[in-house]
């Protein structure tokens, strides 16, 4: 057996790690340092990317705003805005009087 091993392998968002290849090494407590395989294929377009930010959500159990709390999210957003710029217009008003 040997006393070190170098494999590669896949972190997912929950902090698991899944090895390609099973170390040749004695079971027991190892130390473990993790690097960014570059040699592989890593998401060169925003399709794989966002297809990737999509797999590690699913991973991780996330679940989006529905379309009723993003409605709701922007409403809310109009009104403060409609309402700073009529409290604007009137500080405007009552300045030039």
């Amino acid at each position: 057996m040997n006393q070190e091993a170098i494999v590669t392998g896949t972190l997912h968002a929950d902090g698991t790690l899944d090895l390609d290849q099973k170390p040749d090494l004695l079971p027991g407590r190892v130390r473990i340092t993790l690097q960014p395989d570059r040699s592989g294929t890593q998401p060169h377009g925003l399709t794989e990317i966002l297809d990737d930010i999509h797999r590690g959500q699913q991973e991780r159990g996330f679940v989006g705003r529905s379309l009723e709390e993003i409605d709701a999210a922007l409403r809310e957003g109009e009104e403060e805005y409609e309402q700073r710029m009529e409290d604007a217009r009137l500080k405007d008003e009552s300045a030039n009087r």
